[in-house]
């Protein structure tokens, strides 16, 4: 990033410090400077030397000449070779040399200067700790701020900027009648044109934004098979200037539009709002600024949704400038620069911000970014929040308004193909589009597909805005641009110049009178242009330098499909029939399905009609949904496959995903679990298939929240067993309030599937001391799944246990699962304050094949030893970044609570602690006990009435089981009782009191001042 010099050096003739770093490293070194010069401070830094002064004749001179040599220390710098060159200079002539390390580990190369009264540490520190010791080290070496050089700060908030003029947010209104027409259309290029004119003249300021009309959709329709995608990408070309100006549509008259890319191939039901997002943010790297705002919500919300493997999934340019972004906010906010763009490092900025109280200019600048950053901390595990990001992109809309007018970039999104986004009758990812759309009134939104969209409907009422009104140019009888447009076939003319620059470039014996035959036979449809190339391609393979006829090269598409299968080797026939089993795949994929070599299957999709994905897709390659489904229809070609043979296929493809997961268990990839469950998962809602131990994958893997971003959610009419397993995951994935009704709703045939949908419903319900429900439905599933009778039995008395009814726990558990008996009573003696060994609890842990249960009982192990011995910070944060990376929410919640105990008696740390507490339950409608379990702990710390009181109002007011036991012993030890609750005690009351106030003392005890 290109920042500005701090000051101009000028030195006075005292005593100074030189100061050696990158200028790739300015964003961290030059707020430091500016700093210490403010104050007063003699430095001399390379502020750009002279032409005409050499380095061998300045640097060594002010090097020799300084009282200290500052070298700000990172991998950065040691790769350049200036810092290198100064380092050894000074290191050879015995200049007195002090490291500012700005990356966690010293830089290869400076490890020679890593002593301890040599090196300050920056990373995850607080500025004004830093600056401490930097004034420590200058006064050592003679260094003091120079009387009458003191300046005031350069980087006051910059003032208000005025808002008149900004697009206003949008919300829903009333919708209005349509009775316009349909009218002809007029040529594609032109349309284009005609739009961006009209989107430029919106950017510009010259044609006013209306509030609640969007006239910024250009829309493209037709049938499959017309080029739909294969246009949209090279209008993308066009405007971008990358098609020659001796073009059919002529140069591109506008420069600077920023193209950006929503490829919906790969969906299937999925909405990837996140890859919407990222694709956008690359775009708007070609613009030259510095997306200050935008850069800080967006890091935030892809911490909050980020995956299972805790990635940001942030590289390239993207990530550069976001961490720029972030270094710039974490040097106003006068905190510890980040030197990496992580999880950890943008929740630290985020936690700051919040402990200062969002006191930044931006806060006040743009409309409702604080409760756009309440919302992002709010978003439920497992969702990607589109409601959030409609809000995220209106903050780049006002960021695009504060630029000067001819600095706004023209957006330009391509949209293809949106009827991925409404199959399966999914309005309401079609509405959440609409919503994008609203609230970016400077992009021009260019949509393909196989339909008219219809928001000029009044009817359509899940909009947020319907009706002619608010999109007039998808209005029937709109004739002015950007509108709708049906996408008609190819001119014969643009045919035949196809197929004679194909012959050409191949060098084909293809003669004129068949050229005509095809051209007639393709009757303007790009996609059986395709088929027959491809065919022509493997035709030539095969028998090179043959004169083709018109027989040779089939007749409508369907037998030119047939033709090219047959044509193919039977081997690479079957992989490119495999390669129709699903949407989008992977050569592996391919061979496993088909039962191939993976050289066939490389020529298949070479020689074959298979396209490549788009980046960021999870797998590489797909086929045209019409190519799919001829494939699949085929029954005329050798070797074509039978219904029961493409069934099949679709289970081999099956076991490929179950090897894959089992393959991730072994590696202990989370992420390669998560993405083998959902190949599963999709392939199974393909065709229809449940395996059976499909439900008991979903269970053991690491998240069900992560998986459900990743999977279709079926619509309510789907009745199968594998729609019932997708109900379930998303379910699960829903805030603990909502999800017992959801759960409750899916009636799942297979007593595999509805084993863990009964489990789970109780799972919830007990979460919100509903009890009796709990109680009900347990006894119900008990009789319903003998199969399962033995866990089932255990989770009844659990949910005894649950619900405090102690002695009725402990003999059900006794006459029905005297097995783990001796385990199930160590936990009841944990509810009551004893503390018995971990060994057995560890042993347990070890033998379980679920990692997502195995996590949950490693965290409760961490939390019952925080509690009784003691545990070390660095394995609670380890522990917490599992629970985070897997959206596993007790344990991260559980993960909080032990670090609230580290940070009793540290007041600024626990109150950050207890904020990230309370925002955790409420992305998930926990009713736990963990604030006010914390408040009261705190209480007992300090004494202090007011934390008493704030413990006892935390409490919600309904019933509570059995995990709030500690909390109540620890509220009536300060004086703050709760109305006592049924409980079938063990011992007496008075002594579970005492015990959980020894524990209580022992956590205080050891809590670091």
């Amino acid at each position: 990033m290109d920042m500005p010099l701090p000051f101009k050096v000028a030195l006075s003739g005292g005593p100074y410090a030189f100061v050696s770093y990158a200028h790739g490293d300015a964003v961290r070194v030059y707020p430091l400077l500016a700093q210490l010069h403010r104050e007063g401070y003699e430095l001399w830094y390379d502020e750009g030397i002279e032409p005409t002064e050499a380095w061998a004749e300045s640097i060594p001179r002010r090097i020799d000449g300084s009282n200290l040599f500052i070298v700000f220390g990172s991998t950065v710098a040691y790769s350049r070779r200036g810092v290198r060159m100064e380092v050894d200079w000074a290191f050879k002539h015995g200049a007195e040399i002090l490291v500012m390390q700005l990356d966690d580990e010293i830089a290869l190369g400076l490890d020679f200067l890593s002593g301890d009264e040599q090196k300050i540490l920056m990373p995850l520190r607080a500025r004004e700790d830093v600056f401490v010791e930097l004034r420590d080290a200058l006064a050592r070496h003679g260094i003091t701020p120079t009387p009458g050089r003191t300046t005031a700060p350069a980087d006051l908030p910059p003032a208000a900027r005025p808002r008149t003029g900004m697009p206003r947010r949008q919300r829903p209104r009333p919708h209005q009648s349509v009775t316009d027409t349909f009218a002809d259309r007029v040529p594609e290029s032109e349309a284009l044109r005609t739009s961006v004119e009209h989107q430029l003249a919106r950017l510009r300021g010259a044609v006013e934004i209306a509030d609640g009309v969007f006239p910024n959709v250009l829309v493209f329709y037709g049938q499959g098979g017309r080029g739909k995608t294969g246009m949209s990408k090279r209008m993308e070309q066009w405007v971008t200037g990358r098609l020659p100006e001796t073009c059919e549509w002529g140069g591109w008259p506008h420069p600077g539009v920023v193209p950006v890319r929503w490829d919906f191939h790969d969906s299937e039901g999925v909405f990837p709002v996140r890859d919407l997002l990222l694709s956008l943010r690359r775009s708007l790297t070609s613009v030259g600024h510095r997306w200050l705002a935008l850069d800080l919500a967006l890091a935030a919300y892809f911490e909050a949704v980020r995956g299972s493997d805790g990635d940001l999934g942030l590289s390239g340019v993207v990530a550069d400038d976001m961490l720029l972004s972030l270094q710039t906010v974490a040097g106003q906010l006068g905190m510890g620069i980040p030197s990496t763009l992580s999880a950890t490092s943008v929740r630290r900025v985020v936690n700051e911000i919040d402990v200062a109280g969002r006191s930044l200019p931006m806060f006040e600048e743009y409309d409702g970014l604080g409760e756009l950053f309440d919302a992002i901390g709010h978003i439920p595990q497992g969702s990607q929040a589109p409601d959030v990001v409609a809000d995220l992109l209106y903050l780049l809309t006002q960021e695009i308004f504060y630029l000067p007018a001819s600095r706004r970039p023209a957006l330009v999104v391509f949209v293809d193909p949106f009827e991925k986004i409404e199959r399966h009758g999914n309005h309401a990812l079609e509405a959440t589009i609409a919503s994008f759309v609203a609230q970016l009134p400077y992009a021009l939104f260019v949509v393909t597909g196989r339909n008219r969209l219809s928001w000029a409907d009044a009817r359509r009422t899940e909009l947020g805005h319907a009706g002619a009104a608010s999109w007039p140019g998808l209005a029937e009888g709109a004739t002015e641009d950007p509108r709708q447009h049906l996408l008609g076939k190819l001119s014969d003319e643009d045919v035949r110049r196809i197929y004679d620059q194909s012959r050409s470039g191949a060098g084909w014996d293809l003669p004129d009178d068949v050229v005509s035959e095809l051209v007639a036979r393709a009757d303007g449809l790009p996609l059986h242009i395709d088929a027959v190339l491809a065919l022509l391609h493997n035709l030539e393979r095969a028998v090179p330098a043959r004169t083709y006829t018109v027989a040779d090269l089939g007749g409508e598409l369907p037998q030119v499909v047939v033709q090219l299968l047959e044509v193919l080797s039977p081997e690479e026939a079957d992989a490119f029939r495999a390669a129709c089993v699903l949407p989008s795949f992977d050569l592996d994929l391919v061979t496993a399905v088909a039962g191939v070599s993976g050289g066939a299957a490389e020529r298949a999709i070479r020689y074959a009609l298979v396209e490549e994905n788009d980046e960021g897709s999870i797998y590489p390659f797909r086929v045209h949904d019409e190519i799919r489904r001829l494939v699949q229809l085929d029954r005329k070609s050798v070797g074509y496959w039978s219904d029961n043979d493409w069934r099949e296929a679709a289970e081999r493809g099956m076991a490929e995903a179950v090897r894959r997961v089992e393959d991730g268990h072994e590696q202990g990839s989370d992420a390669a679990q998560i993405e083998g469950t959902a190949l599963a998962l999709r392939l199974g809602y393909e065709w229809d298939i449940y395996t059976p131990g499909l439900a008991k994958i979903v269970n053991d893997g690491p998240s069900i929240a992560a998986l459900a971003r990743l999977v279709p959610s079926p619509g309510p009419e789907a009745a199968t067993d594998i729609a019932a397993l997708l109900a379930f995951v998303h379910a699960c994935a829903l805030p603990f309030s909502d999800a017992p009704d959801a759960l409750v709703a899916i009636r799942p045939a297979h007593p595999e599937i509805g084993a863990h949908v009964d489990l789970f419903t109780v799972y919830r319900l007990r979460s919100l001391s509903r009890f009796d429900e709990a109680h009900r439905l347990m006894t119900a599933t008990v009789e319903r799944y003998p199969d399962f009778a033995a866990k089932h039995h255990h989770q009844y008395a659990v949910t005894l246990r649950s619900s405090r009814r102690f002695h009725e726990a402990l003999a059900y558990e006794a006459e029905h699962r005297p097995d783990i008996l001796d385990r199930f009573r160590t936990v009841i003696d944990r509810l009551h304050g004893l503390t018995p060994g971990n060994e057995a609890d560890l042993a347990y842990v070890a033998r379980q094949s679920s990692r997502r249960f195995r996590l949950e009982l490693m965290v409760t192990n961490l939390r019952d030893r925080a509690r009784v011995e003691g545990v070390e910070r660095d394995e609670v944060v380890e522990l917490l970044q599992r629970a985070v990376d897997t959206g596993h929410r007790t344990a991260h919640l559980d993960c909080l609570t032990v670090l609230g105990y580290l940070a009793l008696k540290r007041d600024d740390e626990f109150g950050a602690l207890l904020g990230r507490v309370r925002t955790l339950m409420a992305s998930y409608g926990s009713t736990g006990p963990a604030v006010a379990h914390l408040l009261a702990l705190r209480g007992l710390y300090t004494q202090d009435p007011d934390d008493a009181r704030r413990a006892f109002d935390a409490v919600a007011k309904k019933k509570r089981g059995s995990a709030w036991i500690p909390t109540e012993m620890w509220l009536e030890e300060i004086g703050s009782p709760l109305p006592p609750v049924d409980t079938q005690w063990l011992i007496a009351p008075d002594q579970v009191r005492a015990n959980w106030r020894a524990v209580a003392d022992g956590i205080i005890a050891r809590a670091p001042e």
